[in-house]
Formats: C-alpha cells, sequence, structure tokens
C-alpha cells in the first residue's frame, strides 16, 4: 500500500501546474516555476507566497496536492498569492487571486 504522503507530493503539484512549492508556517513558498508552465503563465513568481488553494488554506502538501490532483486537464486551480498593499507604515498583507491551469 502507498503512503498518501508518497503520491500526494510536490511532484505531483510541479507536474500539473509547473510549480515547486515548499511548506512554510500555514503558507506555501514557490521555490521554482518551470518555464513556459501552467504556473509561469499565470505570472506566479519564485518566492512567491500562496495561502489559498481554490479558496481554501490547505492544512499541509497532501491537502494541497489531492485538491490538484481531483482536477482535470485544462480545469483552472485559483491561487491565493499573498501580496504587500501599501507602502511604509499603512502597508498590509493581502491575498491576491491568480488562476493556473491544469496540464
Amino acid at each position: 500500500m502507498v503512503k498518501e504522503a508518497d503520491f500526494f507530493n510536490a511532484d505531483l503539484i510541479r507536474r500539473r501546474l509547473g510549480i515547486t512549492v515548499k511548506p512554510v508556517q500555514g503558507a506555501f513558498n514557490v521555490t521554482s516555476v518551470e518555464k513556459g508552465g501552467p504556473g509561469a503563465k499565470a505570472n506566479i513568481e519564485p518566492g512567491s507566497f500562496l495561502a489559498t488553494v481554490d479558496d481554501q488554506q490547505p492544512r499541509d502538501l497532501v491537502e494541497f496536492a489531492k485538491t490538484v490532483h481531483w482536477k482535470q486537464k485544462g480545469d483552472l486551480v485559483n491561487l491565493g498569492v499573498v501580496v504587500q498593499e501599501g507602502r511604509g507604515f499603512f502597508s498590509r498583507l493581502g491575498i491576491v487571486p491568480y488562476q493556473v491551469r491544469v496540464r
């Protein structure tokens, strides 16, 4: 029997979305983006932090990968990218949705 984490992992996300992610304190850091892949076409950049996947906050990498796995080729995945809004004293963090097409 295959362990869940051996199938639902960062490699599955990379194959389907063209981005490599690493869990970091309740979010996911995008460590690389495949040139010409779905993530690059959606303007996801290395160093970005993803807070949500299809408007849900995955508990872990397995949950993130499961969401991606159940999508069909050509479906859209909504990734909530953490961005800094404003400047200086008035800056705050917000989440901006990016749509990535599954391959």
